[in-house]
């Protein structure tokens, strides 16, 4: 698979997990492990994991700053 579709894939399966933790307030990214392990390999997968919690995270700040 090619970077872009590699990228469309885990953005769509993203959503999901994204939008249960908005909305439940639990840690519903870690359901991205597996999808980042059978798309890049388990050594990238963890790293890509950290990036998108702390993106996540950032953006709860921001979001809810007031």
């Amino acid at each position: 698979m090619d970077l872009v579709g590699t990228l469309a894939v885990a953005s769509l399966a993203a959503f999901a997990p994204a939008w249960l933790a908005a909305v439940a307030g639990f840690r519903w990214g870690v359901l991205l492990l597996p999808v980042f392990a059978a798309l890049s390999g388990l050594p990238m997968a963890v790293p890509m994991l950290t990036l998108t919690q702390v993106w996540s995270n950032g953006s709860r700040v921001w979001f809810n700053r007031r």
